[in-house]
């Protein structure tokens, strides 16, 4: 569902009353076909980046808007994972 996309997290998934470590949101991601990264980046040709804010306010949601990054929050993110992007 996330063939193509790199995932950029901010703050604490949590999913059926389990909480995510970045590892565990990052296997999750990789076994969905997409990338985990750190930071949002300049948008370049190629590439396709999401970001998945729990709680507001960071450098990471400011970054996002910035460069038109789609956001997403937690239950929107367990949702791809599923069915994928709509």
């Amino acid at each position: 569902p996330l063939v193509g996309y790199t995932v950029i997290i901010s703050g604490t998934l949590s999913h059926g009353g389990q909480r995510y470590t970045r590892q565990q949101a990052k296997e999750a991601i990789e076994a969905a076909g997409g990338k985990f990264a750190e930071r949002i980046v300049k948008p370049k040709e190629g590439l396709r980046q999401i970001a998945v804010i729990i709680g507001g306010g960071t450098k990471k949601e400011t970054d996002a808007k910035k460069y038109g990054v789609p956001v997403y929050d937690n239950d929107q993110f367990f949702e791809m994972l599923e069915t994928g992007l709509k």
